[in-house]
């Protein structure tokens, strides 16, 4: 496989834990303030995925889930990395994770996954090729409302809406290639006939229903294939659960406390 010059930062000491995002990127620092339980005596690394920020996007190759995962394992190979945990949130940061799990679980000490599916379901399906044709056919504003429709609450469009249209995806904005890779990347991940080699220890973490793109209607194939997975659901939560801090608080303990039982030298 073709190298390629991908972004990586860490922020503070301890055993690393990496994390992937879905479609944006965070900072390292970002990340372990949001999750300040998570991240107290710990690394936090996050990275760029292939094409986007500060991440070289590399030859034309087909984007997979599998590729993203080739990619992560060699920036834990650069930050001299042996074992970390991993955490995957917002949906394409779960499958990438996922994949990675897969394919080196000598490397991985624990594994959050946020939002995951083993494939789409239809409804996840039909969202997901819907925001993929409003951003290429229509624009990047009508994808960006239609999104925040179906990844927050009513009531927190209604007082921060503003907030979310200056703030959120907008690195999509005038990258239209690269979430169209992302986009596809999220379609046609299919990990149903491996994940039975998914034996690191795995936390699946959703929302109930509230969460109408990746709640937990997609966990039962994942609990029946993952062979050591235990399962949290998020009561209430939408699928940007940041927009409460109740809701942020309680993936925080829930996460910290998961990784914690599972320590790289415990």
């Amino acid at each position: 496989m073709q190298s390629i010059e991908l972004y990586f930062e860490t922020h503070g000491n301890g055993e690393v834990v990496v994390g992937a995002g879905g479609w944006g990127v965070r900072p390292a620092a970002d990340l372990a303030a949001l999750l300040p339980a998570t991240f107290t005596d710990r690394t936090a690394l996050t990275f760029h995925y292939r094409g986007m920020g500060e991440s070289a996007s590399g030859p034309d190759v087909e984007q997979t889930s599998t590729l993203y995962a080739h990619d992560v394992l060699a920036i834990l190979d650069r930050a001299d990395a042996g074992q970390a945990h991993l955490i995957g949130m917002g949906g394409m940061g779960a499958i990438v994770m996922m994949e990675l799990a897969i394919m080196a679980p000598e490397r991985v000490a624990s594994t959050v996954l946020h939002e995951p599916w083993a494939v789409c379901d239809t409804s996840l399906r039909w969202q997901i090729e819907t925001l993929r044709d409003l951003h290429q056919h229509v624009g990047f504003e009508a994808y960006q409302k239609a999104a925040a429709a179906l990844c927050f609450t009513p009531g927190y469009i209604e007082e921060h809406g503003q907030h979310i249209l200056d703030n959120v995806w907008v690195n999509l904005r005038d990258n239209k290639e690269a979430h169209l890779r992302f986009i596809e990347v999220c379609l046609e991940h299919d990990a149903r006939e491996r994940l039975d080699r998914l034996t690191a220890p795995t936390l699946l973490i959703t929302g109930d229903d509230t969460d109408v793109m990746t709640g937990s209607r997609l966990l039962p194939e994942l609990e029946a294939r993952i062979p050591n997975s235990e399962t949290h659901v998020m009561v209430g939560s939408p699928h940007a659960f940041f927009e409460s801090a109740e809701l942020v608080k309680e993936f925080d303990d829930v996460v910290s406390g998961f990784i914690g039982e599972h320590a790289i030298n415990g």
